[in-house]
């Protein structure tokens, strides 16, 4: 997969973050590990381990702003770094590529250019663009009326 002007996010990692009861126990202890190693080695300001033990407690955003005193944009800023650093320790699986390979392999295709912006757009943004619309069930085609077949659907 090539890289198509994207920002490095950790949108992977900050899901599997804000959904720490409900992962897998593989990936739980991976990230146990991580943060543990994290931590005794000072990777992280006393601000941001509040934002990331709030952010596994599942505190909703508005909660983290009012405890740590900063501006909700903020505190999605730091939620990316802290990400980033625990994806940056655990390697290539927890990386964003990842997903962009996930797609692929659920299309059984390689991704064209203009599918791999929409699918770094909406990791980007962390949610759905339009209602319905995921990066495992885009729209493709110049005139967008085509839908991609998801290998899983029926």
């Amino acid at each position: 997969m090539g890289e198509v002007g994207h920002k490095v996010m950790s949108a992977l990692v900050k899901e599997l973050l804000r959904n720490y009861y409900n992962i897998d126990d593989n990936s739980k202890l991976d990230l146990d590990t991580a943060i543990k190693t994290l931590i005794d080695s000072g990777e992280f300001s006393e601000e941001e381990l509040i934002i990331l033990k709030l952010t596994i407690e599942q505190a909703h955003n508005s909660e983290i702003t009012k405890i740590v005193g900063w501006k909700k944009s903020a505190i999605n800023d730091r939620l990316t770094k802290i990400a980033k650093k625990i994806a940056d320790f655990l390697g290539t699986e927890y990386q964003d590529d990842k997903l962009l390979k996930e797609v692929a392999f659920r299309l059984g295709r390689e991704l064209t250019r203009d599918e791999e912006k929409f699918c770094w757009k909406v990791i980007r943004i962390g949610h759905p663009i339009k209602k319905g619309i995921t990066i495992f069930n885009f729209r493709n085609g110049k005139d967008d009326t085509k839908r991609g077949k998801d290998k899983t659907e029926g």
